[in-house]
C-alpha cells in the first residue's frame, strides 16, 4: 500500500497590474493511495491486482473567499484603466476524483516454438469532476481612467457594471473508461523477440443531450465510441552475442482518452 499527499498552498499571487487588495489565493491538495496485491498462482503464472484512488482538491479565490465569506457579500472589484484594486472577483472550487482498478495476469510457456510470456489485463476508471464558480458575484465596476474617485467630476465614475447571473454555476462531470488488452511476447531464438499485442477501449461521458437534435429521441443519452481496437507490434534484435548492442522497432495503432475539462 502507498499513500502520497501533497499540500501546495500558495498565499498571495499576484498579476503585474493587481494591486495587493486584488490579490488571489491558490491552495491545492493532491494524494492518490494505492493498493497492490500480487498472487503467484503458480510456477509459471502471476496475477496483480492494483486499486487505486486518486484526487485533486483546488481553491482558486480571493483570499476572504476561502476564510468562508460569501463572495456576493464582498467590496465589488474596481478595474481601473491600467490597474485592478480593492477586491478580486476570482472565486472558484474544483474537486477531480479517480478510482481505477487494475487486472493483469502473466503467464510464461517455455518451450512452445520458443519461449512466449503472455499477458492479459484490464482497467476499469471512474472519473467524477466538480467544478463551482462563484467569480464576480460581488461585481464588477470598469472605469475608464486611473483617477481618484471624485463626485463632481464625471470622468471618475464608472462606466460599465458587470455582475454574475442567476448564481452559481456547480458543474458535475463523470467520465467511465474500460480497457483490456492481450500480448504474446515470443522468443523464437535466443536473439530475437517479438511482442505482438491488441487493445480495446471503451470510454462513456454522459452528457445532458436535451437540446441537441442529434440526441431527439434519447436525451439522456451518450455519443460512444465502440470502435476504439488498437494493434500493437514491436521487435528486438541483439546484434552480437555479448548483447552489448540491440535494435529495436514497433508500431501500433494508439487512441486518446477523453479528459473531462476542468476550465469550464
Amino acid at each position: 500500500v502507498r499513500w502520497l499527499r501533497e499540500y501546495t498552498p500558495q498565499p498571495i499571487e499576484l498579476e503585474p497590474t493587481w494591486t495587493l487588495a486584488a490579490a488571489i489565493e491558490e491552495i491545492d491538495t493532491d494524494q492518490t493511495v494505492t493498493g497492490n496485491l500480487s498472487s503467484v498462482l503458480g510456477s509459471t503464472q502471476v496475477n496483480t491486482l492494483r486499486v487505486s484512488f486518486t484526487s485533486e482538491v483546488l481553491h482558486f479565490s480571493n483570499p476572504r473567499f476561502i476564510g468562508g465569506e460569501a463572495q456576493e457579500s464582498l467590496p465589488p472589484t474596481l478595474n481601473y484603466l491600467s490597474f485592478q484594486d480593492q477586491q478580486s472577483p476570482t472565486a472558484s472550487n474544483r474537486y477531480l476524483y479517480g478510482y481505477t482498478l487494475d487486472e493483469v495476469f502473466s503467464w510464461f510457456l517455455p518451450d512452445r516454438g520458443g519461449d512466449h510470456e503472455l499477458k492479459f489485463g484490464m482497467s476499469y476508471n471512474y472519473v467524477p469532476l466538480r467544478r463551482e464558480e462563484f467569480g464576480n458575484l460581488n461585481g464588477t465596476f470598469t472605469f475608464n481612467t486611473d483617477l481618484d474617485f471624485n463626485a463632481a467630476d464625471a470622468r471618475t465614475y464608472p462606466e460599465r457594471f458587470t455582475v454574475r447571473m442567476p448564481g452559481v454555476s456547480d458543474y458535475h462531470i463523470k467520465g467511465y473508461y474500460f480497457s483490456g488488452y492481450a500480448q504474446d511476447k515470443w522468443k523464437p531464438v535466443s536473439r530475437l523477440s517479438l511482442s505482438l499485442g491488441v487493445r480495446y477501449d471503451l470510454e462513456v461521458i454522459p452528457t445532458p443531450n436535451g437540446d441537441n437534435p442529434l440526441f431527439a429521441g434519447d436525451p439522456e443519452g451518450s455519443p460512444l465510441d465502440l470502435n476504439n481496437v488498437s494493434p500493437r507490434f514491436a521487435f528486438a534484435y541483439t546484434l552480437d552475442g555479448a548483447g552489448r548492442s540491440v535494435r529495436r522497432g514497433g508500431v501500433g495503432v494508439f487512441y486518446q482518452r477523453t479528459v473531462p475539462a476542468t476550465n469550464i
